[in-house]
């Protein structure tokens, strides 16, 4: 089992959610923690152990400039998180070319900007990586094309470059169900999901399975055990979605078309 007694981590989308409680739970294990968190949200733990960089991943070449200062200053990086990613909710026609290329760079260039730099920078020496996916790489919801790409394209890669490492380095993908985080917010989905489960519970799968050497990560059981064994009950689920994606839809039109109206 892999002791994170000081190890020296680093974690993307540290200020909130998912990355803001493995953060904390990697302190609790004894660790040094690099958060990196977005421009906008600065992050808000209070630990000796813990520092703070505001970057925005997005950009080109920002991944990668965080990880030589990292490493210019430690020495190593024991373990990479990319757990940093944006959602736009809505049918795909209606998502902009511009929102298309933010979460194509943050969700999949920066993930793979930040492997292929560690991979560089330890050469043969030890390392463990995270790609923080989701369940929607294999099971893509309605309203979340894009998305779903992003994190299947960010599954593959994952798994296809594990074969270019050397021993004692591993690569890990993280995939959660529904997450009680800002997520919704961002994306702009305004009903409930089912099979909600908190960053807490999520962060302490992650946590585990890396100490574990889990390579496949899934902190719903229930999810697992259900697509493999009863995938028809899922189909209900992908139902209700369309018609609340639908609905959602329609209510968007009936807004920009009364906005429309009143300023004219």
């Amino acid at each position: 089992m892999l002791d994170l007694k000081k190890r020296v981590c680093v974690v993307t989308g540290s200020s909130s959610g998912i990355g803001e409680e493995v953060s904390k739970r990697l302190l609790l294990e004894g660790a040094y923690v690099i958060g990196i968190s977005p421009l906008w949200a600065p992050d808000s733990i209070n630990h000796e152990n813990f520092r703070s960089i505001t970057a925005d991943l997005s950009i080109q070449g920002a991944v990668t400039s965080i990880i030589d200062e990292i490493i210019a200053q430690y020495g190593r990086i024991d373990l990479y998180v990319a757990n940093a990613g944006q959602a736009r909710y809505g049918l795909s026609h209606a998502l902009s070319q511009e929102d298309m290329g933010v979460l194509f760079a943050l969700n999949v260039h920066a993930v793979i900007q930040g492997l292929i730099r560690m991979k560089e920078a330890h050469q043969d020496k030890p390392f463990v990586f995270v790609a923080v996916s989701s369940v929607m790489a294999f099971w893509p919801l309605p309203g979340y094309a894009a998305y779903s790409a992003t994190k299947a394209a960010v599954a593959t890669f994952v798994k296809g470059f594990r074969h270019e490492l050397s021993k004692g380095q591993h690569a890990h993908i993280v995939y959660p169900v529904a997450t009680q985080t800002n997520f919704f917010k961002v994306s702009g989905q305004t009903h409930r999901s089912w099979m909600v489960q908190t960053p807490r519970h999520v962060a302490k799968k992650i946590v585990n399975g890396i100490k574990r050497h889990h390579h496949q990560i899934y902190p719903s059981w229930i999810f697992r055990l259900t697509h493999a064994l009863m995938p028809c009950l899922l189909n209900v689920y992908l139902r209700r979605e369309r018609k609340l994606l639908l609905r959602h839809s329609e209510n968007a039109k009936e807004k920009s078309a009364s906005y429309a109206d009143r300023h004219q």
